[in-house]
């Protein structure tokens, strides 16, 4: 296979960009509403409901259709193809978050750590490129998200789309938790609204979801309590996984999408506190996705991408290696890496040190 000239790549990505861009305003301008399910329609009619200039659309519209995510025929008229539908779904509140919320900060990444005495990857929650891109420094990303009520929906939408498509079951022995004693059998520390317990209690009917305990944030769990996704059985608890974890000698302790988002030292703080609570046959479940040494896959390449669009808040994916270091400064060690199929994700298994 010839080799890719070196201009033909540089041209290709900025193309990449310029169309990733375009998508988002096509979005933001709800272009895809507008356009009929079946059929095509004119720009001046698409001007005419979106209240935007014609050829202002039709210079966006080119090269959305150009890159096949839009139909264009010769007639100059524009409709829908199964992409540009997939992304009336979820996929596009994925999509839109990921630009507004990752890719915003990271074009200014390189100014921002340029202008840092010493260049090195932030690790700061509340002084990165993330506070630093939109004039929040001191103040964390969910506190900058908060703050605007809209922004947040948008947000907890775009988080929940991708959570939707990550893999839970099939890849881990969750029944393996099942005990008769009177104790706790699988808390989920900083679990969002409740879809990983939801979804675990659907595939492993053997377990007792009374066993079970949410725990996040007040406002989180406040929205978890109205059972969207959580089993009416399963107990919910406001907690703030920084402070002493108030569930002793429980079976499984369960972080899913969450140590990314911390610093080494944040995640240290975080381990230790709930190594301070297990027994010794008590399990750590850490869910996240696993970045290999080498990038060489599909998986890989997503893996090292993610990593990436967690840095302007300070967050990073972790390899083994990086897993087995938080671990062991917290007094944990790991026992088995169980990888999701097809799939970045996997659960990392870790228990107390010399059990």
């Amino acid at each position: 296979m010839a080799s890719l000239d070196p201009m033909e790549h540089a041209k290709g990505l900025i193309e990449k960009v310029m169309e990733t861009a375009t998508i988002r305003s096509i979005l933001k301008f709800n272009v895809l509403q507008a356009l009929p399910v079946n059929g095509t329609t004119s720009i001046q009619d698409l001007s005419k409901s979106t209240n935007v200039q014609a050829s202002l659309l039709e210079r966006l519209l080119r090269l959305a259709a150009g890159e096949g995510f839009l139909l264009q025929t010769n007639q100059n008229e524009f409709g829908h193809t199964a992409i540009s539908k997939a992304y009336l779904t979820p996929i596009g509140d994925f999509f839109s978050m990921s630009y507004d919320e990752s890719m915003s900060p990271m074009f200014k990444f390189p100014e921002y750590i340029d202008a840092r005495s010493v260049r090195e990857e932030p690790s700061s929650p509340t002084h990165n490129p993330y506070s630093w891109a939109w004039g929040q420094e001191g103040k964390t990303s969910f506190e900058v998200v908060a703050a605007q009520p809209e922004r947040l929906q948008a947000f907890q939408r775009g988080l929940g789309a991708l959570a939707r498509g990550d893999p839970i079951t099939g890849f881990y022995d969750f029944d393996k938790l099942d005990t008769p004693e009177d104790r706790a059998i699988l808390i989920d520390v900083g679990g969002g609204h409740g879809q990983f317990i939801g979804s675990i209690v659907a595939a492993h009917t053997k377990l007792d979801p009374s066993k079970m305990i949410l725990q996040d944030r007040p406002e989180t769990i406040e929205i978890a309590r109205k059972r969207e996704f959580l089993p009416a059985q399963v107990k919910t608890v406001a907690h703030d996984f920084f402070t002493e974890q108030p569930v002793k000698a429980a079976r499984a302790y369960c972080l899913r999408k969450v140590t990314h988002d911390w610093s080494d030292e944040d995640v240290v703080k975080i381990l230790k506190n709930l190594a301070g609570a297990m027994a010794k046959d008590s399990k750590l479940l850490l869910v996240d996705v696993l970045v290999p040494t080498r990038v060489d896959t599909h998986e890989g390449r997503t893996a090292a991408w993610m990593d990436i669009a967690l840095m302007p808040v300070g967050g990073k994916e972790r390899t083994k290696e990086m897993f087995e270091d938080v671990l062991d400064k917290a007094g944990l060690q790991l026992d088995k890496i169980y990888p999701a199929p097809h799939s970045e994700q996997a659960i990392v298994e870790a228990s107390l040190k010399g059990r």
